[in-house]
């Protein structure tokens, strides 16, 4: 854990799997698009899928398990799959919402995800999720995805702080990467892998409740709400 001199000006999160219970919906709609093509993906290999856009899964997939499909139908495919769990089954990670409502009238909010911002759109058009943040950095805003840092450096532009000044929550082995390396204080969220999972991170939350805790701790807050 490294110390960080730095007032906390923000609080970012990703979105699969620390705004919205989704990775299983993923994994669902990907099995079934997959199967269509004999393939089965091991277990043992989501960790390298988890947090990556949606072209370089597509495009990671067709390599690994030989699949002979056009890119262009394999997104359509499984945009259409994963539309239809959407539809029925996301709901918010338990605490998110408190949380957030917590934070907002003392840190700056954003979302830092690989998701292509139409389809966020689609999301919060369509389903019970809402956009609680007041900046946004997707797919279509960076060169280099996740794990690579330029997300979380954006993110820190578009906010006009340092990167050390914002607290990033990150589930995905990518995303703790793509946090750490551009600087921002990474709490690695528990919701899709153990702790053991990750190489390294500033602080580890399997709920809502720790984080919090972890934040007040980070800032040296009585109340979350009091912390400007």
């Amino acid at each position: 854990m490294k110390l960080n001199e730095h007032k906390i000006r923000a609080i970012v999160f990703d979105f699969d799997g620390v705004v919205v219970d989704s990775e299983p919906l993923y994994e669902k709609a990907e099995a079934r698009l997959f199967a269509e093509y004999g393939v089965t993906i091991p277990e043992s290999d989501w960790r390298l899928l988890k947090g990556l856009s949606d072209r370089d899964f597509f495009t990671l997939c067709k390599e690994r398990y030989g699949i002979h499909e056009e890119l262009s139908i394999l997104q359509r495919k499984g945009k259409r799959l994963l539309e239809e769990e959407f539809l029925h089954n996301l709901h918010y990670i338990d605490g998110f919402e408190d949380f957030v409502r917590e934070i907002r009238p003392s840190f700056l909010t954003g979302l830092v995800t690989s998701t292509k911002r139409t389809f966020l759109e689609w999301i919060f058009q369509n389903t019970p999720i809402h956009n609680h943040f007041e900046m946004m950095i997707t797919a279509e805003n960076v060169a280099s995805q996740k794990p690579q840092p330029e997300p979380y450096l954006k993110m820190a532009e578009l906010m006009q702080i340092r990167p050390e000044e914002m607290i990033v929550l990150e589930d995905s082995i990518n995303g703790v990467k793509s946090a750490m390396s551009a600087g921002a204080l990474t709490i690695a969220f528990l919701s899709s892998f153990p702790k053991e999972m990750f190489e390294a991170a500033d602080f580890f939350a399997a709920t809502y409740t720790e984080v919090r805790e972890i934040v007040l701790s980070v800032t040296s807050c009585n109340k979350l709400f009091s912390c400007i």
